[in-house]
């Protein structure tokens, strides 16, 4: 539901993109899967998928001053397919 129409339902969405965080803090990998396998060469991911990124890295302690947000996620995703 929360990219499978293109279009913004933010009732909907913002629902389940809290979901998923909130499954998140406690199955991270699994989301974290999920979530990327909506990212495809060449395509525009929705909104919501990558709102739902940022709000699990926040929740997730991923985010902080040192290091940005696309290196942790980047780095994160190489460690859990190795």
């Amino acid at each position: 539901m929360l990219s499978f129409f293109q279009e913004i339902l933010p009732d909907w969405q913002t629902a389940a993109s809290g979901v998923l965080v909130a499954m998140g803090t406690r199955f991270c990998n699994e989301v974290m899967d999920e979530l990327l396998q909506k990212f495809q060469p060449g395509v525009l991911p929705h909104f919501f998928v990558v709102d739902t990124l940022a709000k699990l890295a926040t929740a997730n302690g991923w985010f902080d001053e040192t290091h940005s947000f696309s290196h942790k996620l980047l780095c994160f995703h190489r460690l859990n397919k190795a």
